[in-house]
């Protein structure tokens, strides 16, 4: 401890074998078992791991020693550290994503209800909203005001009358969460659906299908380009080749089916997630903002 604070000056040794790093590591891993209680393990904050990892204290501090401490980490959040006039409780939550309650799942709802207005906010301003100067609202912006509006229903909506844990959208976000984690098929995440509806309250507004369920986050906006690409991964057919219908290196066809009679299906596809319109949604969150200028201004 240094002036009341924790001694992090150790973490940016390049000798690790040290007695100034193996001292402050023994702290570190100190503070770390007093944090975990019972649990078996606890989160690598090395700079391979960076806390997404769990590893037995042991194990932990063979990374550390041999492969650093993640220099970003300087908050140990996750290993007992509090900042002052903070309350432990709110890391110990965060400490284990598994452990979800009731209280977690209504501040998520309102933290998720807060990110939709000021996305939308953020997307519209008042002028364009009330008409503008040019009295009329482009038939794109219609478009885009009518899913978050219905994104704000369903942020507000129970799952079924009686449900006081899940908003429909928190639910379904937390699905396909899920899906995603565990590479579901949209077949079985639409038979679970399927099965899930079946044995909720008959008012119940889950929806029956992966394509249903998609189309209810339509409104956040962030889409997926499809680009076709060549069999052997030559060339993208964009930009200068996108009207080719065979590929200019290897010369395979662009086409998987082409008869003129069906829709042409192509033989590979690119999935190209824009990264722009994505900082943009994290910027228009006046909350999720400020961590992202956390490095700049902190």
């Amino acid at each position: 401890m240094i002036g009341g604070k924790l001694d992090k000056g150790w973490m940016f040794l390049a000798d690790r074998w040290c007695d100034e790093y193996r001292n402050g590591l023994e702290k570190f891993l100190t503070m770390a078992k007093q944090h975990k209680g019972d649990k078996p393990k606890i989160r690598c904050p090395c700079r391979k791991c960076r806390n997404v990892k769990y590893y037995s204290v042991h194990v932990v501090e063979s990374h550390l020693l041999y492969k650093g401490m993640d220099s970003t980490y300087t908050y140990w959040k996750f290993h007992g550290e509090t900042l002052p006039n903070e309350n432990s409780n709110v890391h110990s939550c965060c400490d284990n994503e598994h452990e979800i309650n009731a209280n977690n799942a209504e501040v998520n709802d309102d933290e998720m209800q807060e990110i939709l207005e000021d996305i939308y906010w953020g997307t519209f301003n008042e002028e364009e909203l009330n008409g503008g100067s040019n009295k009329e609202v482009s038939s794109r912006k219609e478009d885009e005001l009518e899913k978050f509006d219905r994104l704000f229903k369903d942020a507000k909506r129970a799952l079924y009358p009686s449900c006081k844990k899940y908003s429909i959208l928190l639910f379904v976000v937390k699905l396909l969460h899920l899906k995603v984690l565990n590479r579901w098929s949209n077949k079985s995440f639409t038979m679970l659906l399927q099965l899930l509806k079946d044995s909720y309250p008959d008012d119940n507004l889950l929806p029956s299908s992966y394509y249903d369920s998609r189309k209810l986050l339509g409104g956040i906006g962030l889409r997926c380009d499809l680009i076709h690409a060549c069999k052997n991964d030559c060339v993208l057919f964009w930009k200068e080749y996108e009207g080719l219908d065979h590929c200019p290196k290897c010369f395979q066809s662009r086409w998987k089916i082409n008869d003129g009679k069906s829709k042409k299906i192509p033989q590979k596809i690119l999935r190209y997630f824009p990264l722009k319109p994505r900082l943009q949604r994290l910027f228009m969150s006046r909350k999720i903002a400020s961590y992202m200028r956390w490095h700049k201004e902190k």
